[in-house]
């Protein structure tokens, strides 16, 4: 958190060889983020009572410094993706967190941000970042809950969570996760249907483990690297935190019966 009184949320990237923040402060696409981490990590199942209240209070004070602009900082209700990854946070906190919140009502004017990502009749905007489909796929089905006709929004996120899949060749998917893959989940089950996407999904996971690094062909001096993620194929590969992205999904897929089948008992 900002050591200061000042409501700046959370600092910048951290350099643990240096021992200094490279930056001063997070973006707001980082911000959200973190409070988005924070708030699904105190409804985990397992997690102490206490911690995951500490946990969901750093999350709800870390989206009400972002709600509160201050001189340097940029206002994320301005930049679609931030917006995006507000409202993910803001229902990953709950009903309970938000009801008579006046600073995070403030966040509201993310909904209409996230609007401009879609050009009715045509799809996505041409001009958004590269990747950031999935993530507003799924805020677009998240706001379903800030909307007084929720089957409406649900309905116009299929379209978007559709888009995506099309726009993203096979090869690159793993760009659009973890985020693409929960919308598909999200929506399949609010309407007690199968993912769509499942088969489209179990190609991507194949693709990530025909990117790791094996024991076999790897160097003595580099069998550290093993199990890693390499998607470059430049000649001194390493894995980089970009694995992480596909890997966050792989991970509830082995909890979806659907996605990951077998005959292991919860019983």
């Amino acid at each position: 958190m900002w050591p200061g009184v000042e409501p700046f949320g959370i600092v910048g990237a951290y350099d643990p060889v240096t021992g200094a923040y490279v930056e001063r402060l997070a973006s707001a696409f980082e911000q959200a983020l973190a409070a988005m981490a924070l708030a699904r990590y105190a409804s985990c199942p397992g997690v102490e009572a206490e911690r995951g209240s500490v946990a969901r209070r750093r999350a709800r004070a870390i989206l009400e410094d972002l709600a509160r602009v201050e001189a340097g900082e940029i206002d994320a209700r301005k930049d679609v993706v931030s917006s995006a990854a507000c409202i993910v946070a803001l229902t990953e906190l709950g009903d309970e967190s938000l009801q008579g919140n006046e600073r995070l009502e403030r966040l509201g004017a993310c909904l209409e941000t996230l609007e401009g990502a879609w050009i009715e009749g045509e799809g996505f905007d041409p001009g958004l970042p590269a990747g950031s489909q999935g993530l507003l796929a799924l805020a677009k089905l998240r706001s379903a809950r800030f909307s007084a006709n929720p089957e409406g929004v649900e309905e116009d996120a299929r379209e978007w969570i559709l888009a995506a899949y099309r726009e993203t060749a096979s090869g690159v998917l793993v760009s659009q996760m973890p985020w693409l893959g929960w919308a598909s989940v999200e929506l399949a089950a609010r309407r007690g249907e199968r993912v769509a996407a499942a088969d489209t999904l179990r190609e991507m996971r194949d693709l990530v483990w025909d990117h790791q690094l094996r024991v076999i062909d790897l160097d003595p001096a580099e069998q550290d690297l093993a199990g890693g993620i390499v998607f470059t194929r430049g000649p001194t590969p390493l894995p980089t935190w970009l694995a992480v992205r596909p890997l966050a999904f792989i991970a509830t897929m082995l909890g979806h019966p659907e996605l990951t089948g077998g005959t292991l008992s919860a019983g």
